[in-house]
């Protein structure tokens, strides 16, 4: 039997910039997603002690949505993470793109609703862990369940192939790895909250769209990442998106850290705000994956699902922590007072 880490694989694989994800059959067959590293950066130092240090953290985080580290081997390049069955934002998108579909406004707007949430708990309790961004949140960690809840992975898992591009420039990451990089990431700079919600704005534009922010060869990539050109494509295409919308995503993708979200609490509650309004068409996420569950089970007949199989103590704990469902209709906007400014994670 093929396995990694001593786990079965089940034959479903997605390959990523410097990583692909492998699915493994867990304890207690509880699917698991590993993220495993390509066998040329394996061996990166960013993938060694800086680990380490935090990974009593990473393997109970408390945080909701954010899944726990549940197995590392770094010789296998592999970080294993128990989710149950799930899928990339990175599959929905193209799963979508098969039938000629694109995720829409709503799903989008959902997708920063939750993973928001994610980022803000972490932006309390991970400082004083050592940890002071999730580091690569991309269509390859951001997960979505059947039941339409979104899960994060990866936490501290970095991208070692810019990490190389930074220390040598000649060797550019590849195309995929360039689309969701904030731009203090391409320079070396350090990153903060608001570097997190800047590449989730990216992968929800995706979500809605159907595109990504940023396109064309890799050295065009590179430049409009580095320039942070996201806030000036949405408004080349502001006939197909509202402009509350517009003005919520484009803050998010400013250039300069002080003039986006430096709270994600906020940018959460503006989002909210957003999810009741009638301009802001297409299906919820729940909506969304009941559509590519049904594709799926029509692919593989005989494959049945193992999701229902876990009681919901079971799922709760694969995602360390009570798990937060999509609501099936718009939660309806709230007032809430401001918090006080937070520092920065970094």
């Amino acid at each position: 039997m093929d396995t990694l880490v001593g786990m079965p694989r089940t034959g479903r694989k997605v390959l990523g910039p410097a990583a692909d994800l492998v699915e493994l059959i867990g304890p207690r067959g509880v699917k698991c997603q590993a993220i495993q590293v390509h066998p040329a950066f394996r061996q990166h130092p960013s993938l060694g002690s800086s680990i380490d240090s935090v990974l009593g953290f990473l393997e109970k985080t408390g945080v909701p949505g954010l899944v726990d580290l549940h197995q590392r081997d770094r010789a296998a390049g592999a970080f294993v993470y128990p989710t149950g069955t799930v899928w990339s934002v990175h599959e929905v998108v193209r799963k979508l793109a098969d039938q000629g579909r694109v995720g829409g406004i709503k799903a989008g707007l959902e997708l920063c609703w939750l993973i928001g949430q994610i980022l803000d708990e972490l932006g309390r309790v991970g400082p004083p862990q050592g940890v002071y961004a999730h580091g690569n949140v991309s269509p390859w960690r951001v997960m979505l369940r059947p039941d339409g809840q979104a899960l994060l992975i990866g936490c501290s898992v970095p991208q070692p192939d810019v990490l190389v591009f930074l220390e040598d420039e000649t060797s550019l990451p590849a195309a995929d790895a360039l689309r969701y990089c904030p731009p203090e990431r391409l320079l070396g700079s350090d990153e903060d909250v608001s570097s997190d919600v800047f590449c989730l704005v990216l992968v929800a534009f995706e979500l809605m769209t159907g595109t990504p922010v940023y396109d064309g060869l890799v050295a065009d990539l590179r430049h409009q990442a580095t320039r942070a050109e996201g806030a000036r494509r949405l408004y080349q295409i502001r006939d197909r998106l509202p402009e509350s919308v517009r003005e919520v995503l484009s803050r998010a993708l400013k250039y300069d850290p002080d003039a986006r979200w430096q709270d994600p609490a906020a940018f959460v509650r503006a989002v909210h705000g957003l999810l009741g309004a009638p301009d802001v068409a297409g299906p919820s996420l729940i909506q969304l994956m009941t559509d590519i569950v049904t594709l799926e089970r029509k692919a593989r007949p005989n494959e049945a699902g193992n999701t229902g199989a876990h009681t919901p103590e079971d799922l709760a704990a694969m995602v360390g922590g009570p798990a937060r469902s999509v609501p099936s209709e718009p939660p309806p906007p709230e007032v809430v007072a401001e918090p006080e400014e937070r520092p920065r994670w970094g």
